[in-house]
């Protein structure tokens, strides 16, 4: 067996000796102000590395032991000569530890502890009264040396010197001390010991006590029994003290035997006790937090179930700090009393552009002729993951400063004061992950629809009051075509759509050169047969202004175009369009949904780069393919003729449709859809190709972006 292996099963049993005379009887006191007050005495003898030659005043640690049953103060004067007389007369430090616990076997592990802790404070205030009898000479009287069985002559600086060499000790007694107080608070509610992490901390608790009430009795030994150490020898064999004769010859073993601990020894087992207890009083901490704030979010839940007379019971939950910003200045929450209120939660990549398409869309629900009488109001709810009011974070802050003053509605006055338990219901519950969501509450406070920014952008304020038998009526009302695409983006554009008169080209795309073979083609035909044409750019989703705005340059000469907002406003919308449907749907896709079906193509062809989508009127002939439609315009002498008896719409469908068929001839588009892991339960269960109309693959995809990767 190693020396290592042995030292630790004599540990083992030391632990299980000390664990036999625990005899708990439920006696209680006030730990924590005890301990306080011995932190208080310590600091100003042991922890200094010095006695204190300055009055000391003791009337707080006296007014513990008068406060208390008179059996505490008792058994900390009884504890405290124990201490004093075993330090100097018994060998065996684990047997003088032993002797303490017997001492306080009715007592609980922290109580035991503090207790010594509080007798060694006792000792220590004893030692600093001692030197206000010093004489002239600095040295204290023969009297008071006797009581600690100092030698006759003794230096205070001796003294001092000793303080210091267990000053650091003594601090890690101090730290043991305060985490087992701390374990004892964690609410026993949540420290289940089917938790092996738990029931392992809990279990070395009487460990940790074992070590540094030994590492109290080495740090008096090392201040008392160290003085006479001129006088005593080690016996090497036992270790205990003897006095030896003028020849240095041992006369029989001293009156007063005595054995200093090592120091350094205690020192590293009680740092170890430290790392243990404070890496598991910290676990503990955590699964206590995440228990209370299930709690907490559990009511939170509970709240929304039932009966409330108006909204405040609710908004003062999601709002806590019960201020917000309206503009530059601050409002109450009472402002938004048994109102409608529309939360904006988002974080802080909400883009200007969304915030000022959002005024437009707030300004009429708020001043509408139609929604006068509808109270109502929104609030801005940033979701941010730092804390905004560290040095660090300044950028983040003056962001959310930006994008406030840029809003016409109410905003939280401090996103950190969201509560844990509410930010866990706006992830779970309304499934916000990064793109901006409006949940809408009722004048009571109850969820009308937890997300209706779709809602919004599709049909703007017509979307009121946000329901889903209101969304199911508007789809009711909606059909496929041209109308539903462009609706009030531009005015000039929905008037040719309603007019009838004019072919319409809607199409996309960020390639120069078929942009221009495609505009300058389709004019030419245009011109052969004689049609009324309009060409409108809508320029390409999610691509950056900077680089969009160039597109828009190079066609603006000889076509209709999108602004760079209209645009955004386009394919926001049309993003919309198919989270609607599918969530109407009950997140399935349906074949016979001839809108959901459409709006994937326009989708799907936006990402693989140019699309064209052609019509009159209500109706849409061609939503296809770039180089497609470009190949059967290019074509048009091989079907011209069939214009003597059909529309110029259908003719151009007949030869686009041929096209497609002609497998030899095409290469087939892959359609693609992609959804973030993020909003995986908002995934359909199965997604259906809008051309072939087959079931398509689910397949997990990697992506990493290098723009937004380091650099």
């Amino acid at each position: 067996m190693t020396t290592q292996s042995a030292a630790a099963d004599l540990d083992d049993k030391r632990i299980k000796q000390m664990q036999k005379t625990h005899y708990p009887d439920g006696r209680d006191f006030n730990v924590k102000s005890l301990l306080l007050v011995v932190q208080d005495i310590l600091s100003r003898t042991a922890l200094q590395g010095r006695l204190s030659d300055k009055k000391m005043e003791v009337t707080s640690l006296q007014s513990i032991f008068t406060n208390t049953k008179e059996s505490l103060s008792t058994i900390i004067d009884q504890i405290s000569s124990q201490i004093s007389s075993q330090s100097i007369r018994k060998g065996d430090p684990h047997e003088a530890a032993l002797s303490l616990f017997r001492t306080l076997k009715y007592f609980d592990w922290d109580a035991k502890l503090v207790l010594t802790m509080a007798a060694f404070a006792l000792s220590c205030v004893t030692l600093s009264l001692l030197l206000q009898q010093l004489s002239i000479s600095n040295k204290f009287s023969k009297t008071s040396l006797a009581i600690f069985g100092l030698p006759k002559y003794f230096e205070k600086s001796e003294l001092d010197t000793r303080f210091n060499e267990i000053k650091y000790l003594m601090e890690l007694t101090i730290k043991v001390s305060n985490l087992v107080i701390e374990f004892r608070d964690l609410p026993s509610v949540y420290m289940s010991l089917e938790d092996p992490k738990i029931s392992e901390g809990l279990e070395r608790i009487p460990v940790a006590i074992y070590w540094t009430i030994r590492s109290v009795l080495a740090c008096l030994t090392h201040i008392i029994g160290k003085g006479l150490q001129k006088e005593l020898s080690i016996r090497d064999d036992v270790g205990s003290f003897q006095t030896k004769g003028s020849e240095g010859k041992p006369e029989g073993k001293a009156e007063s035997e005595g054995k200093v601990e090592d120091i350094p020894f205690l020192t590293t087992k009680l740092k170890d006790e430290i790392k243990y207890l404070t890496e598991h009083k910290d676990y503990c901490e955590k699964h206590t937090d995440e228990k209370k704030n299930f709690e907490k979010y559990l009511k939170l839940l509970n709240v929304f179930d039932t009966y409330k007379e108006d909204n405040m019971e609710i908004l003062k939950i999601l709002i806590p700090a019960e201020k917000l910003y309206y503009g530059r200045w601050e409002a109450n929450i009472e402002v938004l009393r048994r109102k409608q209120v529309i939360l904006l939660i988002s974080n802080l990549d909400l883009s200007k552009r969304a915030i000022s398409v959002l005024q437009d869309i707030f300004y009429e629900f708020r001043y509408h002729r139609t929604m006068r009488d509808i109270q109502i109001e929104m609030v801005w709810i940033p979701i941010v993951d730092c804390d905004l009011n560290t040095p660090e974070n300044e950028p983040m802050k003056e962001k959310f400063e930006q994008l406030k003053s840029k809003m016409s509605w109410h905003t939280l006055f401090d996103p950190n004061s969201l509560s844990k338990e509410v930010n866990r219901l706006i992830k779970d519950v309304w499934r916000f992950r990064d793109k901006p969501i409006m949940v809408v509450l009722d004048s009571r406070g109850d969820v009308v629809c937890s997300n209706a920014i779709h809602m919004m952008w599709i049909w703007r304020d017509k979307a009121y009051p946000f329901t889903k038998s209101r969304e199911e009526k508007l789809w009711n009302e909606e059909k496929w075509g041209l109308e539903l695409l462009v609706d009030s983006i531009d005015r000039t554009i929905l008037n040719w759509v309603k007019e009838n008169k004019k072919y319409i080209f809607l199409y996309g795309g960020d390639k120069i050169e078929w942009l221009t073979d495609f505009i300058t083609t389709a004019r030419e035909v245009a011109n052969k047969a004689t049609i009324q044409l309009q060409m409108v750019y809508v320029g390409q989703n999610a691509r950056p202004e900077d680089q969009l705005q160039p597109l828009i340059n190079k066609v603006r000469e000889n076509s209709y175009y999108y602004t760079v907002t209209e645009s955004w406003i386009f394919w926001t919308r049309i993003e919309s369009m198919l989270s609607s449907r599918i969530q109407m749907a009950n997140y399935d896709d349906n074949e016979d949904d001839t809108i959901l079906q459409e709006i994937k193509k326009v989708i799907n062809y936006d990402r693989e780069g140019d699309w064209v989508l052609f019509g009159k009127g209500s109706q849409v002939f061609v939503n296809g393919q770039s180089n497609i439609v470009l190949r059967a315009l290019k074509e048009f002498d091989q079907w011209k003729d069939s214009l003597d008896t059909k529309e110029f719409g259908n003719c151009l469908k007949e030869h686009y449709d041929k096209i497609i068929k002609s497998v030899d001839d095409v290469a087939h588009l892959c359609f693609r859809f992609d959804f973030p892991a993020a909003v995986r339960s908002q995934i359909p269960r199965r997604m259906i190709c809008p051309e072939c109309h087959c079931t398509m693959d689910r397949k997990t995809s990697f992506l990493y972006c290098y723009e937004d990767g380091p650099s």
